[in-house]
């Protein structure tokens, strides 16, 4: 009965060492080199789908709760199992192996977390960034159209002044046309009094029927 317990107990932890390794793969996580997107550079962060991360996390918190789960089981049926001393050291060390491999995921989910909170806060910052420039721009905006009801106020007061301008230069060469008139008029009248008062002497003198 106790080899059978041991024969499953053994069993068992294969499985859950599958898991683990599952688990380790599916979260980019191995005990040997450096994961892979995670060499240390900002590139392999932004480089992830936000949707994609989310659902790598949701998978890897399922994953590092469900092999805790079995590992609290394995160890209370090794506690209670009654095989040689040996045989359960072995398995118990093989146990501790996988609560380092789920402390392991349990750190990888924690830097993805940490990762989701830096994208967040920068995709916070860009929007507040995006909100400013548009600020700017809506403002620039404005200008513009005050400086453009500017120009289009000083090109009509700039016109209504050349219509002004011309309008005056009309009345002058009026005004001149008919001072060379009235000169005319005025010349032709001294003529006619200078006939006039040549013409004064003889009169007295002859009389009005020209006699003496």
């Amino acid at each position: 009965m106790a080899a059978d317990q041991t024969a499953a107990m053994q069993a068992y932890i294969e499985s859950l060492e599958e898991a683990l390794a599952e688990a380790a793969a599916a979260g980019g996580t191995d005990s040997g080199p450096a994961r892979a997107g995670h060499s240390g550079s900002s590139s392999g962060k932004m480089a992830r789908p936000w949707q994609s991360l989310e659902r790598e996390n949701k998978a890897l918190r399922e994953q590092v709760a469900a092999l805790t789960s079995s590992l609290d089981q394995a160890s209370h049926q090794i506690m209670a199992s009654s095989s040689p001393r040996r045989r359960e050291r072995s398995l118990h060390d093989r146990l501790v192996t996988a609560e380092a491999k789920i402390g392991e995921l349990e750190g990888l989910l924690a830097e993805r977390e940490a990762e989701h909170r830096d994208d967040l806060a920068l995709r916070i910052e860009l929007r507040k960034r995006v909100a400013r420039l548009e600020t700017a721009l809506e403002a620039a905006k404005s200008s513009e159209s005050r400086a453009s009801a500017g120009l289009a106020r000083a090109l009509a007061a700039h016109a209504a002044a050349e219509d002004r301008i011309t309008d005056l230069t009309l009345q002058l060469a009026r005004e001149q046309a008919a001072s060379c008139e009235l000169s005319e008029v005025n010349q032709s009248l001294t003529l006619r009094l200078r006939a006039a008062g040549a013409a004064l002497p003889q009169a007295a003198v002859y009389g009005p029927a020209g006699e003496p």
